[in-house]
């Protein structure tokens, strides 16, 4: 499983025929590209290629998803072919998260006080932490603001912490 890029595509020209190794493999996969029919056929599989224009002029390519339709910049080559990372099913951690996971709300936390000192880090710390102190020329209303915000974040993150461990009874 690789990923093809649409902006490879589009550096190389408006019509040519390649071969395309992904890194780390041995694997070459034939690319024939055709900027004026709209296509790109990749190890076989047909994939459409549009543009869109920016708003200071210019042109966006996009590949066509063949499952779901979606313009994506980026399509995964898997066994049974072309897909964008969403029908694959692919999704980043980050988004990954929900607001049952302590973490997230102590990673909050985090940024709230790193708003204050850039080196805090709420981690590998159990118990109290200590929050940054108020740097001069901030008003104290808004250093009660961020404090508040930390204390709610750190709050919740404890109790979702302890909803978890209370769970593995």
């Amino acid at each position: 499983m690789f990923t093809v890029d649409i902006k490879i595509f589009h550096q190389a020209g408006s019509e040519y025929d390649a071969y395309l190794t992904p890194p780390g493999s041995d694997i070459k996969y034939l690319v024939s590209y055709s900027e004026v029919k709209g296509e790109a056929i990749i190890n076989g599989h047909k994939v459409i290629v549009t543009g869109a224009e920016m708003g200071f002029g210019g042109l966006r390519y996009f590949f066509i998803c063949p499952e779901c339709r979606d313009r994506k910049q980026k399509l995964v080559m898997t066994n049974s072919g072309l897909s964008c990372k969403k029908c694959l099913g692919i999704v980043p951690s980050s988004l990954n998260r929900s607001k049952n996971d302590c973490n997230y709300y102590w990673d909050l936390a985090e940024k709230v006080a790193r708003t204050l000192d850039p080196t805090f880090s709420i981690y590998p710390a159990i118990g109290h932490i200590r929050f940054p102190d108020k740097p001069k020329g901030m008003h104290w209303e808004t250093y009660s603001k961020k404090y508040m915000k930390y204390k709610e974040y750190k709050k919740k993150g404890d109790q979702a912490w302890m909803g978890a461990v209370g769970s593995l009874r």
